[in-house]
């Protein structure tokens, strides 16, 4: 929403001033309800569309704001590169997507509870492009204790690491699915019951130990 709110401030500026706006916004009803569905900010000298601002939810205002590059005369090399999300409220932002060459997703921010602090983080493996929606996320980690540093690590259907004495290195294994899913649905790790893990045999510390292609995630390390 900050990128959009700066987008303005700069197009109103040069409408009141001397200056070319560097932005022409175009606005798209797609649904034809006589509503904005979504803004388009392209650059005035080289017409890259660079920004896009989307009414999804909330019809009065956007709460999906979108990074990218677009050339009309190139439609092939169109490219997402950031995406914010505000899914609840409108004025909090709760997940946050990074994009790589070809559009592929690489790395999800999520703030599941909604207090501005992004808990969860999702890494994404190759197959992680643009219409394909299952068998993509390669890790997940959750920073429980919100120190700023994950304390568990979650490889989908595999396998689940816990740092349990805090030094920020995995010290716990839990291969019971049912853990698992509890542990992704109320973010702790309390309670829970893992058998000894050594560092040397982690996944998370040693991701070339991963046989399986869709546990490769394509950032194999802790952002």
């Amino acid at each position: 929403m900050k990128y959009s709110l700066h987008l303005i401030f700069l197009i109103f500026s040069c409408l009141f001033g001397n200056c070319k706006s560097p932005f022409e916004a175009t606005s798209h009803d797609q649904n034809k309800d006589n509503k904005i569905d979504n803004i388009l900010y392209t650059k005035t000298d080289s017409k890259i569309a660079i920004f896009m601002e989307t009414f999804e939810n909330q019809k009065e205002v956007p709460d999906d704001w979108m990074w990218l590059k677009m050339n009309p005369e190139d439609p092939q090399s169109f490219q997402f590169l950031y995406n914010e999300i505000a899914s609840k409220d409108p004025q909090k932002v709760d997940l946050k997507i990074w994009f790589g060459p070809g559009n592929l997703k690489l790395v999800e921010k999520d703030d599941k509870d909604q207090d501005g602090f992004f808990e969860t983080t999702q890494y994404y493996n190759r197959f992680a492009k643009p219409k394909i929606g299952s068998g993509i996320i390669a890790r997940i980690e959750i920073d429980s204790d919100k120190d700023q540093r994950p304390d568990i690590w979650i490889f989908p259907m595999e396998r689940m690491e816990l740092d349990t004495n805090k030094d920020g290195f995995p010290d716990k294994l839990v291969s019971d699915p049912q853990i698992v899913r509890d542990v992704l649905k109320d973010r702790k790790q309390t309670g829970i019951k893992s058998s000894p893990l050594s560092s040397g045999q982690s996944w998370a510390l040693h991701p070339e130990l991963i046989r399986d292609e869709t546990l490769k995630a394509t950032i194999p390390f802790s952002l």
